[in-house]
């Protein structure tokens, strides 16, 4: 079986042509990943063997590389014909169209046009249950605020959760706005001032996970280390300083992982991370960071290959030795998790994944390395930096959504509140001894400028 062959379910690999779930064909061609359905490719045609799912992903890979490949499946290729030879246009056309428009916006980023090819397979391959033919085989002037109601229902039915349901609704809305616009509809699917479709969603739990403080006798020894100081000595080196490099700067996992040389400027100390949606938009953001001693000095020893040379610009900063990009760390990051909590890690020898045990106890750890994250921004609010400070830091454009990481701990909180004001009162003291004798010093001279004249009362010239 092709690499490029993969299935979403806890089956063994050597057990997924024989397993009845589906095949996925999942493929990174020039910076683009394609993750595509066979069974939703084909029009919910189910394919079980891994003979048949070769002989339907071969061909589709090549038409990868090519360039030629179209998400809406042959389903929707055959009524696009169909349609053509009959003068009409399909859903399936039309959207391939408004795809093909999405796909050449430069202003567009890369994810945006991925879940876009995503949401245009399901609609347009979703089977009408009381009719032989698929959503994107009907003619687009014919499908109705009634039909799409139905599809609305069926995802609702299939437990899809509600941000999957609104971006449906969202996508409904935007291609159909667009279909009117350019004439192929008269009227949209859903009106503007509908809310019948969307799911307002409840605002979600803040997460409030911090890393453990180590624990302290009453003399200031340290009985138990902390936990950021066992989760360095249980991970490997290239793990430990992304670890430190997170709590350092702020940084994301893909924004660390993408970092090269020639966004690191030592003799400046700054650092230039860039948006990790984007790789290919030469548009998206960024933000210059400073280097703290301890994240320079890590910084410092990466510079320097095996060979005792520096490594290129173009050199990844927390690849291997010779600067090339690694993938994941997730499962590095699970090993260290549990052994910085002294839990044995067990993994399946097939397929290298925790074993169950070990999964529970990664699950009730609950340490993820976006936490690393959360932490730096609450160690900078401990620090006395301020909301929009820390909200450049971190890359947002929200001070809400600053404020959704920041966790000051209560114990760091009073003592920071002890030091402020005690500084404010040492400087309170100083200001009134300093404005006492000010008043002092300058009562005499206030009397002096009073004239002489005016203090006698004048005669009259009339009594003289």
């Amino acid at each position: 079986m092709i690499r490029e062959l993969h299935k979403r379910c806890d089956c063994p690999r050597a057990r997924w042509p024989k397993c009845p779930h589906g095949f996925h064909v999942r493929k990174m061609i020039r910076g683009r990943r394609w993750a595509i359905s066979l069974d939703e490719w084909l029009g919910h045609e189910e394919v079980r063997s891994a003979g048949a799912a070769e002989a339907v992903a071969r061909p589709m890979i090549d038409a990868m590389k090519a360039g030629t490949f179209s998400p809406i499946g042959p389903a929707g290729t055959v009524a696009v014909r169909a349609a053509q030879a009959a003068g009409g246009d399909t859903f399936a056309a039309v959207a391939a169209a408004y795809q093909t428009i999405v796909n050449d916006d430069p202003e567009r980023k890369t994810s945006y046009k991925k879940n876009l090819g995503y949401m245009i397979t399901l609609v347009t391959g979703w089977r009408i249950p009381d009719r032989a033919e698929t959503l994107g085989a009907l003619p687009i002037g014919s499908i109705d605020t009634a039909l799409i109601t139905r599809f609305y229902k069926a995802q609702v039915a299939a437990g899809k959760s509600a941000s999957y349901r609104n971006k449906m609704v969202q996508f409904c809305r935007h291609f159909s706005r667009w279909a009117v616009r350019e004439g192929y509809r008269t009227t949209e699917w859903i009106a503007p001032d509908d809310a019948s479709h969307s799911v307002k969603r409840r605002t979600p739990a803040r997460r409030h996970r911090r890393l453990a403080l180590p624990d302290v006798d009453a003399a200031g020894r340290v009985l138990v280390a902390g936990e950021y100081e066992r989760l360095l000595d249980a991970a490997d080196p290239r793990l430990q300083d992304l670890c430190i490099a997170s709590v350092e700067s702020g940084g994301r996992e893909a924004e660390l992982t993408r970092l090269i040389w020639r966004d690191v400027d030592l003799a400046r100390g700054t650092l230039k991370l860039w948006d990790p949606d984007d790789p290919e938009n030469p548009k998206r953001r960024t933000r210059v960071l400073p280097l703290s001693p301890t994240l320079a000095a890590v910084l410092d020893r990466r510079r320097w290959g095996p060979d005792g040379v520096k490594l290129p610009p173009h050199a990844h900063v927390f690849g291997n030795a010779i600067g090339e990009r690694v993938g994941k760390i997730s499962t590095a990051w699970e090993t260290a998790v549990l052994k910085a909590h002294g839990v044995p890690v067990t993994r399946d020898p097939r397929t290298h994944a925790l074993t169950a045990a070990a999964r529970a106890a990664y699950a009730a750890i609950d340490l993820v390395f976006p936490d690393l994250r959360h932490e730096a921004a609450s160690r900078w609010l401990e620090r006395g930096l301020r909301l929009e400070e820390i909200s450049h830091l971190l890359g947002h454009t929200s001070y809400e959504t600053t404020r959704i990481y920041l966790n000051a701990r209560p114990e760091d909180l009073a003592a920071r509140f002890l030091a402020v004001a005690t500084a404010a009162g040492a400087d309170a003291g100083k200001f009134g001894a300093r404005l006492a004798q000010t008043a002092e010093t300058e009562r005499k001279p206030v009397l002096k400028m009073v004239s002489k004249n005016r203090r006698k009362p004048r005669k009259s010239k009339d009594l003289a």
